[in-house]
């Protein structure tokens, strides 16, 4: 097989996907919910450093982002990739002479399946800017990406983190760090690690801050603190938080029960039991009224008062009255940038989720109704459109709250090129975004649609229909399925398999074999006589049966 690129890195193909699930089978779908990698893995991950872990008959593979594989091997266990390598599980070796199996053992491929530490470790930790803790017979270390241990051992360890880990040796915990490409011990029991250059650090119950060259330039003598973020870090005294600078000073002083993060330049903060808002000067902004809070998000926040939600702006001014049950995140049909303290409940996208006497809706920022309160649930936006049900059944609606199927269906899948699959009086059909029915509910079974067809199957025999709903080599097969490369497809008839094209035409008889596989690099295995061997597109064999 050949290899997957370097260059396809996750960061270098725009389109983003996810893992989605049909029928127990496992593919991938971009932010929209189409799909485009078609539901046949036992078991898929996220994409990490631009490929998915998957599974498919205890084997395992990488796939990248247009659902190129690279098989990896019979493993016990295979992690995602971290940092370019892959932690993989391997059973122990079995000692005949003494009947006995030995444990498992850990060890470390990269991106193109290839061993670059071998299985030999107990336990291991996936790497972190280039560094993994793993359990040897006499105890824990530190190893880099070649292998090579760089700490002492150690009773017990935990993971690397900017450059720190926390030990215990001799029974007692203390934290190292790494210094010229060599872990040593420092004064300091505990760290969250450098962040903005500056790394929180723990002495006899106290806390302060070091930066990059292991000098303390905030004393250790808060209770607690924070990272720093945006240039400010919390810290407490007395169980009271406040905030301080870079260079140590209290920007906030130590007086509130409760502090946040800054969002859009304002921090929830809370005293006696009440919430307001304060700025970076530790100003008050917002009196301290409400129970609870949101942090503010498209200028608006969340609040609650006396059980109901509403929204106020950064002035403290309420934009949305109080008079709603719930108030919920809409889901955007995008990525919204990190921030701490990116609660859900404020609005994505200028709507918000509400509930009003047990009912869900939608309102606008200035808190106009722009969908009625009936439903009794309401999904998020994919695509311009989001499912509602009401009295156990099933439509969708627009961005306007404008109905775009009448709410009949018993049930209702995510959209696979531009059609979603909907289910009638325990029939099948498909509608596009539109609501408009493409493929009336007559079907006993259906798939989502892939390279414009989908499986069907209507009076036990199976095959497959176009986006009109025009039927291609039904009632012909016993059973057909996905070969997931270049729209070829399995076939059965009477216990044979062979090979149809996205056209129903036949390309490998149903004649020979006992068993097929799928298509990978264009070659496939197959059973003949209880022996295997390896066929072409064209059924050529290319590997003689043995």
């Amino acid at each position: 097989m050949s290899e997957i690129p370097n260059m396809l890195l996750q960061e270098e193909i725009e389109i983003d996907l996810f893992p989605c699930q049909e029928d127990n089978k496992w593919g991938f779908c971009d932010k929209d919910r189409n799909l485009v990698i078609f539901y046949k893995y036992d078991s898929a991950g996220s994409f990490s450093e631009g490929l998915s872990l998957v599974r498919l008959n205890r084997e395992f593979y990488f796939i990248d982002k247009f659902g190129k594989e690279k098989y990896l091997g019979y493993y016990e266990s295979v992690n995602s990739l971290n940092d370019g390598l892959a932690r993989v599980e391997m059973q122990g070796e079995y000692i005949e002479r003494i009947d006995q199996l030995l444990e498992n053992k850990y060890g470390f491929i990269d991106r193109t399946g290839e061993k670059v530490i071998a299985c030999q470790y107990y336990l291991a930790s996936d790497f972190y800017e280039g560094f993994s803790v793993v359990q040897q017979e006499y105890g824990w270390c530190i190893i880099d990406k070649n292998g090579n241990t760089v700490s002492q051992k150690y009773e017990s360890m935990f993971s690397v983190i900017n450059g720190f880990a926390i030990v215990r040796l001799n029974g007692k915990y203390e934290l190292i760090y790494l210094k010229d490409n060599e872990f040593v011990s420092s004064k300091y029991d505990a760290s969250e690690g450098f962040i903005e250059g500056l790394a929180n650090v723990e002495l006899n119950g106290k806390w302060g801050f070091i930066d990059e060259a292991g000098k303390e330039i905030i004393p250790c003598k808060y209770d607690s603190c924070g990272s720093f973020f945006e240039g400010m870090a919390k810290i407490a005294l007395k169980d009271k938080w406040g905030m301080i600078d870079k260079l140590g000073q209290e920007v906030i002083p130590c007086k509130y029960d409760y502090i946040s993060y800054f969002s859009e330049g304002f921090a929830i903060a809370n005293l006696s039991g009440k919430i307001g808002f304060i700025d970076k000067t530790g100003k008050l902004t917002v009196a301290f009224l409400y129970d609870s809070a949101n942090s503010f998000l498209e200028g608006v926040a969340k609040v609650e008062l006396n059980g109901k939600c509403g929204f106020i702006d950064y002035n403290g001014k309420e934009v949305v009255s109080f008079k709603f049950d719930a108030i919920e995140e809409v889901e955007p049909d995008y990525e919204v940038p990190y921030s701490i303290d990116n609660e859900i409940g404020n609005f994505i996208d200028g709507f918000a989720k509400t509930k009003l006497n047990g009912k869900y809706g939608l309102i606008d920022k200035t808190g106009k109704v722009i969908c009625d309160f009936i439903y009794d649930e309401i999904g998020n936006f994919e695509g311009g459109t989001a499912w509602i049900r009401l009295n156990s059944k099933y439509g969708f609606i627009d961005k306007t709250g404008k109905e775009l199927t009448e709410n009949n269906y018993d049930g209702i899948g995510c959209f696979s090129d531009g059609i979603a699959r909907v289910k009638l009086n325990g029939k099948f059909g498909f509608i596009d975004r539109s609501g408009k029915e493409l493929v009336k509910c007559i079907w006993v079974e259906a798939k989502s649609f892939s390279g414009g067809l989908s499986r069907i199957q209507l009076t036990g025999n199976e095959g497959f229909i176009d986006r009109t709903g025009k039927e291609d080599a039904l009632d012909k097969f016993d059973r057909s399925w996905w070969v997931f490369e270049e729209n070829i497809y399995q076939e059965q008839i009477i216990g044979k398999y062979g090979y149809i094209d996205s056209t129903g035409k036949v390309v490998i008889d149903c004649i020979k074999y006992e068993w097929t596989d799928r298509f990978i690099d264009g070659f496939a295995l197959v059973e003949q006589y209880g022996v295997s061997g390896l066929i072409d597109k064209n059924g050529r064999e290319v590997i003689p049966y043995k």
